[in-house]
């Protein structure tokens, strides 16, 4: 989009913008961490900042829209994120959460922060907009898996990364770990944000308050994923290797469960909470790593501008790491074969 564009599109969706203003009134500044869209701050008359969101080349594909907007307008009014102040063709507007957002180094500082603002949000009934509540998580997966196709595109076949991944037991994986753990009488399903990862939190050092932003993926799903998905992201986007030791990921989930339930639990109560929490890291290394292979597919001239073949190894290779600890009773062959040249 150019300026000019970007100019209409904030006056036709801000209200108090929508006259006496003129192109120059506005500042825009690009977001360059996004991976997915184009982000953009917009500082316009009036004191207001709102944020625009220029959807990606074919995300249509991976996310759904309408859902997404259905959300994210139930949260803007439970104060959970940002409220949205119009739609445009291939985007959003939305409010700005003043602050900047965390590092993967600073998930640890803001823990109970994060814990309490994901209980809220888990807390909150949505069903008169979703229906009753269903982890999606399991059919995103296998839809997702259908945009990644045995073979992939030439361009993407060429990448030296791919040539030790086992493209044929990434299904075999997904319904295994989809038949052990899609058990919503043991594990309950919630709103979740399902990507809390530390660019989709927002930490206002004037008030201390943290915003979760960017609801792409939220949907149903079980509540542990939620937090072993954060989890995860203690690694960050290059997966540094770095995990929350265990007292970091029983702190977390005491402030979670208290947030939840009003009472502090017991030391049981939490342990218990952390083994299924860990259970679910699979289920977050899985799906991503599926959703890295698919927007690999899907858009090949930009692999290299984030690298998303060389974050799906990663993410199968955490898995094969993962699934050996959690069930080493269970023999299979690994996603990624380490030991080939």
């Amino acid at each position: 989009m150019q300026s000019h564009e970007f100019t209409e599109v904030v006056q036709q969706c801000v209200p108090e913008w929508a006259t006496g203003c003129a192109a120059g009134d506005f500042t825009l500044t690009r977001f360059t961490e996004a991976t997915t869209n184009s982000v953009w701050r917009c500082c316009g008359p009036r004191g207001i900042t709102a944020m625009v969101r220029v959807y990606g080349k074919k995300s249509e594909v991976m996310i759904d829209r309408t859902t997404e907007l259905t959300v994210t307008r139930f949260l803007g009014e439970c104060d959970i994120v940002p409220r949205i102040f119009g739609k445009f063709t291939n985007g959003v507007v939305s409010g700005y959460a003043p602050g900047a957002a965390l590092s993967a180094v600073d998930l640890a500082t803001h823990c109970e922060r994060i814990a309490k603002h994901m209980a809220r949000m888990h807390k909150l009934d949505i069903s008169a907009y979703l229906g009753k509540p269903r982890s999606h998580i399991w059919k995103l997966m296998k839809r997702w898996l259908a945009e990644v196709p045995a073979t992939l595109n030439t361009a993407v076949q060429a990448m030296p990364a791919l040539h030790n991944l086992n493209m044929y037991q990434i299904p075999l994986e997904v319904e295994f770990i989809t038949e052990t753990l899609n058990r919503p009488d043991l594990y309950p399903v919630v709103l979740c944000h399902n990507d809390v990862q530390p660019l989709n939190i927002i930490f206002d050092a004037n008030s201390g308050q943290i915003t979760f932003v960017d609801m792409e993926y939220s949907f149903y799903n079980h509540f542990e994923f939620d937090i072993a998905n954060h989890f995860c992201e203690y690694g960050g986007l290059t997966r540094s290797g770095a995990h929350p030791s265990e007292e970091m990921q029983r702190k977390f989930i005491s402030h979670y469960l208290t947030e939840m339930t009003g009472v502090p639990p017991t030391e049981k109560e939490v342990e218990v909470t952390r083994k299924d929490v860990l259970k679910f890291e699979l289920v977050s290394d899985l799906l991503w790593g599926i959703w890295g292979l698919a927007e690999a597919k899907l858009g090949a001239d930009e692999v290299t501008h984030f690298g998303y073949v060389d974050y799906t190894v990663k993410r199968f290779i955490e898995y094969d790491t993962r699934k050996r600890a959690a069930f080493p009773d269970q023999r299979s062959a690994p996603l990624y074969r380490m030991h080939e040249a």
